[in-house]
């Protein structure tokens, strides 16, 4: 995931697209989140995945993207991510 395009949902948490094995037209979505768990140390959660059309993104949100990396940093400094306005 360290260098999978991240985004934002309408909730308080994010998700990736995978495009491969997928129907043409399709994306299949992860929504997860990203808590610090010990020091220097994140847990990745999975709440949810399933197939959805490319030009529906999920929450009827514009993707905003967000890097991987930022969110584990975030994490850490016991922080959340926050979507440009």
């Amino acid at each position: 995931m360290e260098y999978r395009k991240c985004f934002y949902t309408r909730r308080d948490n994010y998700f990736i697209a995978e495009f491969d094995g997928v129907p043409k037209g399709c994306e299949y979505w992860v929504f997860f989140d990203v808590r610090k768990i010990a020091p220097q140390t994140v847990i990745v959660w999975i709440e949810s995945a399933y197939l959805g059309a490319i030009n529906d993104p999920p929450s009827g949100r514009k993707r905003q993207k967000v890097a991987f990396r930022v969110l584990v940093r975030k994490a850490l400094e016991n922080t959340r991510a926050n979507p440009p306005p």
